[in-house]
């Protein structure tokens, strides 16, 4: 099997996205859909931030900023000397299977995930075509588009959403954070692409 295989796609029948206001948020909905769980079996996966599940331990130390630019570099095709230990998709798809039957709070998929040497980020990206229930941050809904027909999106505290929206839309950046974006810029395109 090859390592560089591209997720499947998404085929549960029908699936409810509970969209928490926070990361926090995502452990304890877990812990309550395992009082449900127990009347009905519900197949549950968690899509969190790259920086709440990485967990190769050379690239955590980093600040969170970096984590994507991190994992980015060491999973590039063409970077496979370094590649991350925990980026083998045979490993992510097993751990993906163990996700779509036993509902974990982000630290038990981080556990498991070292535990069965994959990431739980892709694992869980992956997991989230095959289970009834998705929940996630409000601010990863966009990486569900396109849903199915049959998907029904549920919003924790939906009373916020004006304001989140109105946060989302208006920004303020100083002469200093320009200046440092720019040298971001210059260091990363020296980095990535040669």
């Amino acid at each position: 099997m090859n390592n560089e295989e591209e997720p499947e796609p998404n085929d549960a029948e029908y699936q409810v996205i509970y969209a928490t206001r926070t990361h926090g948020q995502i452990d304890q909905v877990v812990r309550e859909m395992r009082k449900i769980h127990n009347a009905r079996p519900i197949s549950l996966s968690i899509l969190a931030s790259l920086s709440q599940m990485y967990i190769n331990e050379s690239v955590v130390n980093n600040r969170l900023s970096q984590i994507d630019e991190e994992c980015a570099y060491l999973n590039n095709r063409g970077n496979r000397k370094n590649k991350c230990q925990f980026y083998n998709m045979r490993k992510i798809k097993s751990l993906r299977n163990t996700i779509t039957r036993v509902q974990m709070i982000i630290e038990d998929l981080c556990i498991e995930g070292k535990r069965q040497g994959a990431c739980p980020y892709y694992a869980s990206m992956q997991a989230s075509a095959k289970t009834d229930f998705i929940i996630q941050s409000r601010k990863n809904t966009s990486s569900l588009w396109p849903l199915g027909s049959s998907s029904v999106i549920v919003f924790d505290e939906a009373h916020n959403i004006p304001s989140s929206v109105d946060q989302c839309n208006s920004s303020q950046i100083t002469l200093r954070e320009l200046i440092a974006s720019q040298v971001a810029l210059v260091i990363a395109r020296e980095r990535f692409i040669r």
